[in-house]
């Protein structure tokens, strides 16, 4: 979640918050603690939480101190200095590019092309007596081609190729949501189209964070997980029950409803797989 505005934690427990948005030196996550007393400050505990970070873990309460323009945010990063430049991108730069080389020459041909028939046309009027130089019809004639290297300038110059591009990646997107990919800017495959190495996790995959309990070490026991696992593999009902609290008053995990009326925990993936652990045997969270 996106904290609103600069508060003081004074309840809290286990949280971290990304605060990479003041300093890019910082580290990515910062934990908070609360001041314990006097003697305390020995330990640097940071109860600050800045307006526009995320916490990432953990849950608590907080008192606002400021809000608004009195925020650090506020004054670090002024409403002039958030306004973002429009920027031509690689491709956008390389389209006006080729326009303009497509434009010189169409200008280009439409002389050449109206010299060439003007200059035709003198040589036959020259060479015909029947015709006059200096006449309405010749004047219409001229007007005539002039006509048409204008047009071949207008056909030549691409006004239309960058849109034209735009328009064709705006419709491939739907193609690429079929395939589970969201593309929210437009610029994004266009940097896509220059990356050449991608670098992941150590385990040279990107995973969604879904975690399961496979087995379960209890009473000197190593036990394989499976449905109703806790009640049918012969644990007593005390050592049973002891593993339910274990895990409910040591997670800060939550438990929401979903669309279909099911109950979905969510916070923490450590966490969440534990509450799936109880909810695979029947407890109710």
């Amino acid at each position: 979640m996106r904290v609103p505005a600069d508060c003081v934690l004074i309840d809290g427990m286990d949280i971290t918050v990304e605060e990479a948005v003041y300093n890019e030196g910082r580290p990515m996550l910062n934990k908070k603690l609360i001041s314990k007393g006097e003697n305390h400050h020995r330990e640097n505990p940071d109860p600050f939480l800045l307006s526009n970070t995320l916490v990432m873990t953990g849950s608590g309460r907080a008192v606002v101190c400021a809000v608004g323009k009195n925020t650090r945010f506020a004054q670090e990063f002024p409403v002039e200095q958030l306004r973002e430049e429009e920027h031509l991108t690689e491709l956008q730069q390389k389209l006006e590019k080729l326009a303009g080389y497509l434009g010189k020459w169409g200008y280009l041909a439409g002389f050449l092309i109206f010299l060439a028939m003007t200059l035709f046309l003198v040589f036959q009027i020259m060479i015909a007596e029947s015709k006059e130089l200096l006449s309405l019809e010749t004047l219409q004639t001229i007007l005539r081609y002039f006509t048409v290297g204008v047009s071949i300038v207008i056909v030549a110059v691409p006004e239309g190729l960058p849109l034209a591009v735009s328009i064709s990646m705006a419709f491939s997107f739907d193609s690429m949501k079929r395939d589970n990919l969201l593309v929210k800017k437009l610029e994004a495959p266009e940097t896509l189209g220059f990356i050449k190495e991608i670098c992941t996790g150590k385990t040279a995959t990107l995973t969604n964070n879904d975690l399961n309990v496979n087995y379960f070490y209890t009473a000197g026991r190593t036990i394989e997980n499976y449905d109703r696992a806790l009640t049918t593999s012969g644990l007593t009902e005390n050592i049973v029950e002891l593993i339910k609290d274990i895990i409910i008053l040591n997670s800060d995990a939550r438990v929401e409803m979903s669309d279909d009326a099911k109950y979905i925990p969510e916070g923490s993936g450590l966490e969440v797989g534990m509450i799936k652990f109880l909810q695979q045997n029947d407890y109710e969270v």
